[in-house]
């Protein structure tokens, strides 16, 4: 839970939009405490969310199997900065990885097991003094043991948004005439809801788009085929008003939990059973399951990646900002009067409060 008993954090549009209570946080610069929002997630969406399918769906984002624990932390502002944010050095509960229970709201970061680093003094004598022992020390010794494995979750567009963005590959996502009459042969029934419309209302689609294949996360041989996705295997029958939210991402199928439907965002009309029905899953071989994944993960990067609060600000006005109120790197330009209108711009009254905060700053410094 968060400390205070909400978030402390200015929210984005996103954040705000989405109702997230759960916060995912990357240690922005390695070996500081400086913060970067890499996630979030409304856990009231999902009232099936545990923390073991938390870890499953951070994993299969990164394509990273690599020890880490999701560590709660008390977010604070750093006020010298704009929107800047950083974790207090403090150790608060873990959430376990084989937990079957809901995590609860707040804000977490990854941290991985820190590995005891043996000190051998240089030849010359050298014992890492000054500043570069400062720097060995904030990087083989510091007990926090941060991990950068949230750095992964970058916020993608929709699968329509990047359908034929690459013209080399485009024709790749034209449905060949083979494939679709195989798939309409060996399905008569939707293969996400299992309910049996005419053939007129159901449309054969990619699971996951051929074309866009260089998307698929993971080390792929240098002479991988991208026709290799051009299959019936990554192929499915859908409801024809299915079709648009499902390559929008507004819905996917989280296979590893018994062919979940997870419904990420609303949708006018969108009506969805809870689960894919087992006559249709078992008609799904290991292939059509790998491309069910593919796209579920690209639903994950699509809805719960990003919105951190400066992607609602634009870097250069900000910067205009903070030099015309004398914030800037310009020595020259004078600090405008209260009475001035900028400081009561959005971006004019974050930087009032970070002067504030460095008056005061200076303020207690001379009484020390």
């Amino acid at each position: 839970m968060f400390p205070e008993g909400h978030p402390i954090h200015v929210l984005s549009k996103r954040s705000k939009e989405q109702g997230r209570d759960l916060f995912l946080w990357d240690h922005s610069i390695p070996g500081t405490f400086s913060l970067t929002l890499a996630g979030g997630i409304n856990t009231r969406r999902f009232p099936y969310l545990t923390c073991a399918t938390l870890y499953r769906w951070i994993r299969l984002i990164c394509n990273d199997y690599a020890p880490f624990k999701l560590r709660a932390i008390r977010v604070r502002e750093a006020p010298q900065a704009f929107l800047a944010y950083t974790e207090e050095e403090e150790t608060l509960y873990t959430l376990d990885e084989e937990s079957n229970d809901k995590p609860p709201p707040g804000d977490y970061a990854a941290f991985c097991r820190v590995t005891p680093i043996d000190y051998v003094p240089q030849e010359d004598g050298d014992t890492y003094s000054g500043e570069e022992g400062k720097i060995f020390q904030l990087y083989a010794f510091h007990s926090r043991g941060w991990s950068g494995l949230l750095g992964a979750l970058s916020e993608a567009p929709t699968l329509e948004g990047v359908w034929n963005s690459y013209s080399r590959t485009a024709h790749l996502n034209v449905m060949p005439p083979a494939v679709e009459d195989f798939v309409r042969e060996k399905y008569n029934l939707c293969n996400i809801t299992g309910s049996g419309e005419s053939k007129e209302e159901l449309g054969v689609v990619w699971i996951f788009p051929p074309g866009e294949a260089r998307l698929v996360k993971g080390k792929l041989p240098q002479d991988f085929d991208m026709e290799a996705f051009v299959t019936s295997d990554n192929a499915i029958l859908l409801r024809n008003d299915l079709i648009k939210p499902f390559h929008e991402n507004i819905f996917g199928v989280d296979v590893d939990d018994n062919y979940r439907i997870v419904q990420f965002d609303e949708y006018h009309g969108l009506q969805l059973p809870s689960h894919v029905p087992d006559y249709q899953t078992h008609q799904f071989n290991a292939c059509t399951q790998i491309f069910l994944r593919q796209h579920f993960r690209w639903c994950l990067l699509v809805q719960i990646c990003g919105g951190h609060i400066l992607d609602d600000y634009n870097r250069g006005e900000i910067l205009q900002t903070m030099n015309e109120l004398g914030m800037g790197f310009d020595d020259d330009v004078e600090e405008p009067p209260m009475e001035d209108p900028r400081w009561q711009t959005e971006i004019g009254k974050i930087c009032f409060r970070m002067r504030l905060y460095s008056r005061m700053a200076e303020s207690r410094h001379l009484f020390l």
